[in-house]
């Protein structure tokens, strides 16, 4: 049985105006996938949790936050704009496990709210339910459309709603960052409007000089079009752990350059480029920001016959200047771009991401006795690669994400199979943790080796 509880909420500050940086780079790919991205999950909850408890979270989130009392509209001239209201209504579905799994209710209601499409205009971006087991709340289910929070934006949330007084539903301190409104006003000022400026021109400096083409034709395109495969591996872990200590940085920078590799390789094309998709929190205002404020910045990494130690180095660098020239107007950039195209008569395509979206396990600690060799090999049978569900329809051609796991590097890949053959996709994945071992355990070694992938290619079945 599911009953709805509408929740009535009430704040001092509303207001209209353009979408935030963050929120138009999100609404762009939310376009382009034909889906609202949505973010989100099922969690179990404390024996002690009421569905007061949980109508007075709903409540003290909505009131806080403009991010989530925010429909998209289109203004008079036809731009998108962001409008907050100041009070409202939000349901809350409460479901009654009568006897079912509860656990399993709240998966299903979760694959729900995934599924149904979000209305932007007339619907709030959270959808939110408490499984109940008589009068007690075993989970809640709490799934938010992307134009409303990011990954680390949930977190922000997450932090912030721990802050409320459960006695009265109050907030014991002040809101922590920018609003998305604040946010839209300060992009304004002659001083982001000058970061913009120069990250379009770093951005263009790239785009002009690299090659052009960054995938072939496949031999075996799909339907559904795009795929999904990941990768864990503790081999990888230890190996990519190891390279990271030995360089003094911590393993992104070492993952994005095995990426890098093995990118290269699978697609014969160096350099390798990506759009590094940067989490802006650490500029001012934004670190406590409950809204999408995440950019890519594009990254190119020189592969040709160098050892791993020096691919590294190279991400390390293009990374760092990614993350400098990640904050910038969408609209200025998607301009330059068609302007390059122009010029070089043909598409420069940069559609290709590298997503590090660790929270907790993003930074282990460094290392102080290293692996041997047998080790890291005695590992390697452990490895995991799994294919995902498939779809029509995605938003790029191609996204690497490194997952939030513990002791594994856990990564995974959504490609069209129209531009990489399902085959090539499991191969460049298995060939990653092939770079990091033999990088850790072979530090003089040359990391371009195309006969090794193509073999790999042929031994991969899908």
């Amino acid at each position: 049985m599911v009953d709805r509880i509408m929740v009535t909420f009430a704040a001092d500050d509303d207001g209209e105006d353009v979408l935030s940086w963050g929120q138009q780079s999100i609404w762009d790919s939310m376009t382009n996938a034909g889906s609202a991205l949505p973010v989100g999950d099922w969690v179990a909850v404390p024996p002690d949790t009421t569905v007061d408890l949980i109508v007075a979270g709903l409540r003290y989130v909505m009131t806080r936050h403009q991010s989530l009392r925010t429909h998209v509209v289109t203004g008079a001239d036809g731009v998108l704009r962001q409008r907050v209201a100041t009070s409202g209504v939000v349901p809350l579905e409460v479901i009654d496990a009568a006897g079912d799994d509860a656990a399993e209710i709240a998966r299903r209601t979760t694959r729900r709210y995934y599924s149904e499409p979000f209305d932007y205009v007339d619907e709030w971006p959270i959808r939110m339910a408490a499984v109940c087991v008589g009068d007690r709340v075993t989970h809640v289910v709490a799934v938010y459309c992307h134009i409303a929070v990011d990954v680390h934006g949930l977190q922000a949330l997450v932090t912030d709603l721990a802050g409320m007084d459960p006695a009265t539903g109050e907030p014991t301190g002040p809101i922590g960052g920018l609003t998305p409104l604040q946010q839209a006003e300060r992009q304004r000022s002659p001083g982001a409007v000058r970061h913009s400026e120069a990250a379009v021109a770093y951005t263009e400096r790239l785009v002009r000089q690299i090659p052009a083409r960054r995938y072939n034709t496949s031999a075996d395109p799909r339907r559904p079009r795009w795929y999904q495969v990941g990768v864990r591996s503790r081999a990888a872990y230890l190996a990519g752990r190891t390279v990271a200590a030995r360089n003094r940085m911590q393993t992104s920078p070492v993952l994005f350059a095995a990426f890098a590799v093995a990118f290269s390789e699978v697609t014969d094309v160096n350099p390798a480029v990506a759009q590094i998709v940067v989490n802006n929190r650490f500029r001012p205002g934004l670190a406590l920001a409950v809204g999408p404020v995440s950019e890519a910045c594009v990254a190119v990494v020189d592969t040709e016959d160098s050892t791993f130690d020096e691919v590294v180095g190279r991400a390390w660098q293009a990374a760092t200047r990614a993350a400098k020239h990640s904050y910038y107007d969408p609209d200025r950039m998607a301009e330059m771009l068609a302007e390059v195209n122009a010029d070089r008569d043909e598409y420069v395509d940069i559609d290709c991401y590298f997503n590090d979206r660790r929270l907790a396990f993003q930074n282990p600690p460094v290392l102080t006795e290293f692996p041997t060799a047998a080790e890291i090999e005695r590992a390697r049978p452990e490895t995991e690669l799994r294919w995902e569900e498939s779809m029509e329809l995605y938003d790029h051609t191609m996204f690497f994400h490194v997952n939030d796991v513990p002791d594994v590097f856990d990564f995974s890949m959504c490609v069209d199979t129209h531009r990489l053959a399902p085959a090539e996709m499991a191969a460049m994945m298995l060939r990653i943790e092939d770079v990091l071992v033999t990088g850790a355990v072979e530090p003089a070694a040359r990391v371009r080796d195309i006969g090794s992938l193509s073999r790999k290619v042929a031994s991969v079945q899908c």
